[in-house]
C-alpha cells in the first residue's frame, strides 16, 4: 500500500521551513558582517618604522644602551628640535618639569626630554613633547605640583 500523501506533505513543509531559516540566518550574518557598527572603526594600516639613514635598529639600540644610565633621568633644559620661545619663563618651567618627569614610551627608558637629547630620531618623543608644549602654551597645564623639581646646582 501507498503512504498517505498527508505525511509526505508535512515532512516537506518542515524541511522547507528549516532550509528557509538556515538561509535567513546566513543572510543576516552576511549583511551584519559587511556593515560597520558606529562604535567600531576599521583597522588602521600597520606602520613600519624606518631606520635612521646609515643606522640599523641594532646599532641604534647599542648606541642608546651605551649611554650612562644616570643620563636617562638627567635634567635637560634645552631640547633638540623643539622651539620653546613662545613659552614665558613660568610656563617654560612647568613644561620642563613635565618633560623631565614623564618617561618616553618608545622603550628607551629615558625621560621625554632625555630621549630627545640622546635620540633625535625617536618618532615618539618629539610629537609628545610638541603636544605637551602646546598644552602648556595654551594654559591647559599651569602647575607641575608633585612633579620632579629642577635640581639645585652645587657651587
Amino acid at each position: 500500500m501507498l503512504e498517505p500523501p498527508r505525511r509526505r506533505v508535512l515532512s516537506t513543509r518542515v524541511l522547507g521551513t528549516v532550509a528557509f531559516l538556515i538561509l535567513a540566518v546566513a543572510v543576516v550574518f552576511a549583511v551584519r558582517g559587511s556593515l560597520h557598527s558606529p562604535g567600531v572603526r576599521p583597522r588602521q594600516p600597520v606602520v613600519i618604522e624606518q631606520e635612521a639613514p646609515g643606522e640599523n635598529g641594532t646599532a641604534r639600540a647599542e648606541r642608546l644602551a651605551a649611554v650612562d644610565s644616570s643620563e636617562k633621568t638627567a635634567w635637560v633644559d634645552e631640547i633638540p628640535s623643539l622651539d620653546m620661545n613662545m613659552l614665558t619663563p613660568t610656563r617654560r618651567e612647568v613644561f620642563l618639569r613635565f618633560a623631565n618627569a614623564q618617561s618616553c614610551t618608545c622603550g628607551c627608558g629615558f625621560t621625554l626630554a632625555a630621549c630627545r637629547r640622546y635620540d633625535t630620531e625617536c618618532e615618539v618623543s618629539l610629537p609628545r613633547l610638541e603636544r605637551l608644549r602646546d598644552s602648556v602654551s595654551a594654559g591647559l597645564l599651569t602647575q607641575a605640583n608633585g612633579l620632579r623639581e629642577r635640581p639645585v646646582l652645587q657651587r
